[in-house]
């Protein structure tokens, strides 16, 4: 597991946590406030080979910590799996919960076999918890 450097990272406890590229945006509602941190993972935490874009760690309701990674993308779907199941064992801890936002701009269904396949590999190797969600242009959660 890498360390991630102090620059790569802010914290804030803002109600609404924006991660935007290119018109992609991924909105996190943050309506209590939660203790959060932005990680900007490509070309910061990691440096080299595949990588998503940012990661948002913070903790969910039962005081479990939570990783959630995020790949804004153009229309390659397939690769940014590809690039989040190679980032996610470079940062990951092992009692963290895993999710998984891939935001491109034309999400086609032909990739969801390796969809299918990625969701069955985050659960099987980080819980039964873990989530792929994938979203044309925007994509919002409530943490």
């Amino acid at each position: 597991m890498i360390k991630i450097p102090d620059q790569c990272k802010v914290d804030t406890e803002g109600s609404e946590i924006v991660f935007k590229e290119n018109k992609k945006t991924m909105i996190y509602h943050n309506p209590k406030k939660k203790k959060c941190r932005k990680v900007q993972v490509d070309g910061c935490a990691i440096t080299e080979g595949l990588k998503c874009d940012k990661l948002l760690l913070y903790s969910d309701d039962k005081e479990k910590a939570v990783e959630s990674y995020v790949e804004l993308k153009g229309e390659d779907v397939s690769h940014a799996i590809d690039q989040i199941m190679a980032t996610i064992p470079q940062i990951h801890k092992e009692s963290n919960k895993v999710q998984a936002f891939i935001v491109p701009a034309n999400y086609s269904p032909k990739v969801s076999d390796k969809r299918m396949r990625m969701i069955q590999n985050l659960k099987k190797k980080y819980g039964k918890d873990s989530q792929l969600t994938i979203k044309n242009r925007k994509c919002e959660h409530t943490i």
